[in-house]
C-alpha cells in the first residue's frame, strides 16, 4: 500500500512538472510569435532623433514621433527658395512639437517649428529663436559641462 501511495505521488508531481513546463513553453512561443513589436525591438529598426535614414546600411523609418526631414535646415545662406541637394539621406527629428532644435531642425526643413528663428550673433546664448549660430560662428559651451551655448568665433 504504501509503494502505492509514492508511486501516486511520483506520478501527480510528473504530471504537475510537464504541465507546468508546457505553459511556459506555449506562453514564450505566442509571445514570439505576435505581430506587434514592442517597443524595445521596434528602436532597434527606426532611427532616433538626430540619426539618418535613407541609405543601404540604415534604418528604414524614423522612430515614432520623428519626421524624417531632408536638405540644409536654412536652406544655401538662409534662402529657402534655393534647391536642396538631392542626397536622398533624411534626418530624423521632432518636428512639429513646437521647439526649434538648430541641430536638425531649421526655417526650411521645419517651418511649423523654426518659422521665426534666427542666427545668433557673436556673445549671444542659443536657445529660443537663436537657433544656430550665424556665418562664420560656432557654438561655444559656457561650461564644461555643456547645456549653454553661445556663438564664438
Amino acid at each position: 500500500m504504501k509503494n502505492k501511495k509514492n508511486i501516486a505521488l511520483y506520478l501527480a508531481i510528473i504530471v504537475l512538472l510537464i504541465t507546468t513546463a508546457t505553459f511556459f513553453v506555449n506562453k514564450n512561443k505566442s509571445t514570439k510569435n505576435n505581430d506587434s513589436i514592442d517597443d524595445t525591438e521596434s528602436s532597434l529598426f527606426c532611427a532616433k532623433e538626430g540619426e539618418t535614414i535613407g541609405a543601404s546600411d540604415m534604418p528604414n523609418s524614423c522612430c515614432s514621433g520623428l519626421k524624417p526631414l531632408g536638405g540644409l535646415p536654412n536652406g544655401y545662406d538662409g534662402d529657402c527658395t534655393k534647391p536642396q541637394p538631392p542626397t536622398g539621406l533624411n534626418i530624423c527629428a521632432s518636428c512639429g512639437d513646437g521647439i526649434c532644435n538648430g541641430n536638425f531642425e531649421g526655417k526650411c526643413n521645419c517651418p511649423e517649428d523654426c518659422a521665426n528663428s534666427v542666427c545668433g550673433k557673436e556673445g549671444e546664448t542659443l536657445g529660443g529663436n537663436i537657433d544656430r549660430c550665424c556665418s562664420g560662428l560656432k557654438p561655444k559651451a559656457l561650461s564644461e559641462f555643456g547645456g549653454l551655448f553661445e556663438c564664438a568665433k
